[in-house]
């Protein structure tokens, strides 16, 4: 094996391979911590329950994204190592280059679909008098909420809403 090959695949092994050993591992201490949390409880705490899986289930999503949006840009880079002829003019390493930076922005997006509450931060910054208007009728209707004895106990301690965790 070339000198320029044993680089490559060391560069890989570390910005691709290791960043995602380094990003499983650690959200696998997350899982367990949120998991713990839940030992011995009754089932007052679904609404916390629910909380957590959406936060795991983020964290997969986005996990996945990382995945698939910076594989082919390393793959493509370890190809240039290991073989003579690749190169980087083309249209094939631009997506590869495109897909890599599109990363940065699909974390926002899937944040934005995961939680209402982001939704209502992206309103405000972008529709600033319509989402100042949504939000206060919002709290409004949650402080009526709140005062409703009909509803559960997790909704009255103020931890959220249903549509808050969805």
């Amino acid at each position: 094996m070339k000198f320029k090959q044993i680089i490559g695949v060391l560069i890989f092994s570390i910005q691709f391979l290791g960043l995602i050993c380094i990003i499983s591992i650690l959200y696998v201490l997350i899982a367990v911590h949120l998991r713990r949390g839940l030992r011995g409880q009754t089932d007052a705490v679904n609404l916390r329950e629910r909380a957590r899986r959406n936060v795991l289930e983020t964290l997969l999503i986005v996990f996945v994204s990382y995945v698939v949006c910076w594989a082919p840009n390393d793959i493509y880079s370890l190809n240039y190592y290991l073989k003579e002829n690749v190169q980087f003019e083309g249209i094939l390493y631009d997506v590869t280059v495109l897909l890599a930076f599109a990363n940065a922005w699909i974390n926002p997006i899937i944040y934005s679909f995961r939680y209402v509450k982001f939704q209502r931060a992206w309103k405000k910054m972008f529709c600033c008098r319509d989402a100042e208007k949504q939000d206060q009728s919002t709290v409004s209707s949650c402080n009526l909420a709140n005062k409703n004895p009909n509803r559960t106990r997790e909704a009255s301690t103020g931890r959220g809403s249903e549509s808050e965790i969805n």
